[in-house]
């Protein structure tokens, strides 16, 4: 792709961002070099340096290379960025990520993960299940898998996996020969007003799917339309009718065993949710040719994701787990877990909103999910790509709640939540509490007198 479209310089507007940094990683892979800019310095931004990017820090026309051939922007960057207004003017090709992964990936054996959870664990897994059974495999992942300790993985060019983000219609660029779905959930409601709306844009993307693909699909989920060249499979957790489903699934000493296809499988991470992903993986992976005995052998090398039911601390005194969860049947799924694998142990969760927008339409959803718990301490709302809206704040959560405290906590004071008679702890959020992982898990370790 690389080669064929000369391109020998490229620009990112936003690089540090997870999904932004994969393709600059794609391209750094290819001889490709890479210029960007982001607002502030990240782990990722540093990693990207050691790689080979120069990245600027400020928005200064003077720090940019002399020539780039191709500019490629978040949507999260706002349109009055003086770098991106410097490139639209300029007439170099400027494009969005969802664009450029499009364009990468599509002339190749492409399987896009969609869905409204589990996409980066999903495509994680899938990538993980090829590379360990020798196939030449590039995926582009939305965090860090442990196994690769890498968000870029690139072994050769016969299969790409990457993530299909619904998200300003983003996954409409790609065009898979397998698309696996894992949920259409209300969600991004400024993008889709109605639920027509979001179950029809993936429609759209299912129809997108090359001729004689397939797309592997919860089994709960129902589309509008799909092709009628494209083979439709279904998968649960343990539903009769799925093609691909669970049996005697047991939980043992905080990991998974059970069955698919007659085959016993393994699963060595937190949360049931994944053992349903754990299911699409296999589905996919079966379907390509692998056999059975090798995708469980994969399965169960399987190190997670990092924010995705992490253990940040795991002991009998106490339990401290991060997870990435922002949408309320995220949230839900997750303590639904936590609760099954630690029977009559409290459980505080320290959340951070992402979006105004989803805090204020999805607020009852977020009261229901959090609830659920023994104590929530509440922070400030993450905004990310989002102005303030007047008279939303993290109080409309926290006022509704009867276990949650009398304040909303910043970043600067969150461990003031924290005691000795804490048991489990949970981060959750897809903002920058995660900065405070290192903290929160300091501090808990000083309460409860731990080495």
């Amino acid at each position: 792709m690389v080669n064929k479209n000369n391109i020998s310089a490229v620009f990112f507007i936003g690089i540090g961002g997870i999904g932004m940094s994969a393709i600059a990683r794609y391209y750094l892979a290819n001889g490709v070099k890479v210029y960007g800019y982001d607002k502030t310095e990240t782990k990722l931004t540093k990693a990207l340096l050691k790689e080979g990017a120069y990245i600027i820090y400020k928005e200064d026309c003077d720090l940019l290379p002399v020539t780039v051939d191709l500019v490629i922007y978040t949507p999260a960057i706002p349109k009055n960025n003086v770098l991106f207004q410097y490139y639209v003017e300029s007439g170099i090709r400027v494009i969005k990520r969802a664009k450029a992964l499009g364009e990468i990936a599509n002339p190749h054996f492409q399987i896009a993960v969609a869905g409204s959870h589990g996409k980066t664990t999903l495509s994680s897994m899938i990538a993980h299940i090829l590379v360990e059974n020798g196939y030449k495999t590039t995926a582009f992942i939305g965090g860090i898998c442990k196994n690769f300790n890498a968000n870029f993985i690139s072994t050769g060019n016969d299969y790409f996996v990457v993530e299909a983000d619904e998200y300003d219609r983003s996954f409409h660029q790609l065009t898979p020969n397998i698309a696996i779905i894992t949920a259409i959930d209300n969600d991004h409601l400024e993008v889709y007003p109605q639920r027509k709306d979001i179950v029809e844009a993936f429609s759209v993307f299912v129809n997108k799917i090359k001729k004689e693909g397939r797309v592997i699909l919860h089994s709960r989920e129902e589309l509008e339309s799909v092709a009628p060249s494209t083979v439709t499979i279904g998968y649960h957790l343990e539903e009769g009718d799925a093609h691909y489903r669970t049996e005697d699934l047991k939980v043992l000493n905080g990991a998974y065993s059970f069955n698919i296809l007659n085959q016993p499988c393994i699963l060595n991470m937190g949360g049931v949710y994944n053992v349903e992903n754990a299911v699409a993986a296999f589905a996919v992976a079966h379907q390509i040719g692998i056999e059975k005995h090798k995708i469980a052998s994969a399965l169960a090398n399987f190190k997670g994701i990092n924010r995705r039911f992490e253990y940040l601390i795991k002991t009998d005194e106490c339990v401290l787990i991060i997870d990435y969860a922002h949408h309320p049947q995220e949230i839900n799924s997750l303590v639904n877990s936590i609760q099954q694998l630690y029977v009559n142990k409290n459980l505080k969760i320290i959340f951070q909103p992402h979006l105004f927008s989803r805090t204020e339409k999805l607020l009852l959803g977020f009261v229901s999910a959090l609830s659920q718990a023994d104590e929530v301490a509440m922070l400030n709302i993450y905004p990310a790509r989002e102005k303030p809206i007047e008279g939303v704040t993290s109080y409309l959560i926290n006022d509704k709640l009867n276990n949650s405290f009398d304040k909303v906590f910043d970043l600067d004071n969150v461990t003031e939540c924290l005691t000795e008679n804490d048991e489990v702890v949970v981060i959750v959020g897809a903002g920058d509490i995660d900065t405070k992982s290192e903290d929160i898990k300091n501090k808990l370790k000083e309460l409860k007198k731990l080495s």
